[in-house]
């Protein structure tokens, strides 16, 4: 099966119902429900970039640079805040991954979004979108907000090994916490809350019947 008719697949499985907050929960660390929303909160937005490889697709994450913030030095997908120059969030997708990561097409085909979610430390709401790049990648990082790229495929990102969990001490606290292994780098926190949901529906189309895929089994946190 080509590039095309497995971003169509993908395309319509991001019209049904989406597995929403109960999928993204089984990736959360065990302090997450202990947070309040306050409100107003910012506007982000990120973008799932998928890109066409020899044998599978390919996702996009980045590492950003450490800084004196909540997300420094972590891995994420590309993205940002809202901005009034941006007509909707789905420009600020796109407008934030031309920017950190220089990925050479103006205007991915947006598939679709996922679940919004709240993300405490930084008081900001994140809508992550679907976004098909169909072409050799050329990448200009922003040395300034990104160390590295990770590509990983969307089979390596499913299968069970790369889901592990581990008690660590966050903020004077021990806890459990669940994460993806890729490559050698840790993806936790918001954005692994966000690739268990996008994994939950590309599990749902059909694309890997080799993986049962089932998050993990934590469901109280």
């Amino acid at each position: 099966m080509n590039f095309e008719n497995k971003i169509e697949i993908i395309k319509a499985q991001l019209k049904k119902p989406l597995p929403g907050e109960q999928e993204q929960f089984k990736m959360a660390p065990e302090f997450r429900r202990t947070f309040d929303f306050h409100s107003p909160a910012k506007e982000a937005a990120v973008m799932i970039c998928l890109l066409p490889g020899e044998q599978d697709l390919q996702i996009v994450f980045m590492k950003r640079t450490e800084y004196d913030g909540p997300h420094g030095g972590q891995i994420s997908f590309p993205g940002g805040v809202f901005e009034t120059k941006d007509p909707d969030l789905v420009e600020t997708a796109i407008r934030e991954t031309r920017e950190e990561i220089g990925l050479n097409c103006e205007k991915p085909s947006v598939l679709g979004a996922l679940t919004p979610l709240y993300i405490p430390v930084s008081n900001t709401n994140v809508t992550p979108f679907v976004g098909a790049y169909n072409q050799d990648p050329a990448f200009y990082l922003d040395k300034r907000e990104v160390d590295f790229l990770i590509i990983a495929s969307i089979g390596e990102l499913l299968h069970p090994s790369c889901k592990q969990m581990e008690k660590w001490t966050l903020n004077g606290r021990e806890m459990m916490v669940p994460f993806y292994k890729v490559k050698g780098n840790t993806i936790w926190g918001a954005t692994a809350m966000m690739l268990c949901e996008f994994l939950a529906v590309i599990s749902g189309s059909g694309l890997y019947p080799q993986f049962q895929y089932s998050g993990n089994d934590r469901s109280d946190t």
